[in-house]
């Protein structure tokens, strides 16, 4: 699927049931970005409706992965 710029998610890698790595041809970047994305529970790539959305940016010396690595977000966003 392609944004209305031209993004497009290029590859992903699954680390477990709801943690997901996305590489991002970004339009806007002009190259590729990674992300790490906190599925909600009860996910499914063909769920309807509406889900929680919660983003954290890591600052201009961190890593996509520090906010999984570096703190208690994945263990805090578990009930949602």
């Amino acid at each position: 699927m392609e944004s209305d710029d031209g993004s497009r998610v290029v590859a992903q890698h699954i680390l477990n049931s709801r943690t997901v790595d996305i590489t991002i041809d970004s339009a806007a970047l002009g190259q590729t970005a990674a992300a790490r994305v906190l599925l909600p529970r009860g996910f499914s790539s063909g769920s309807r409706g509406a889900w929680p959305g919660f983003y954290l940016l890591h600052g201009g010396l961190g890593s996509y992965v520090d906010w999984t690595e570096s703190s208690d977000v994945e263990r805090l966003t578990r009930s949602t």
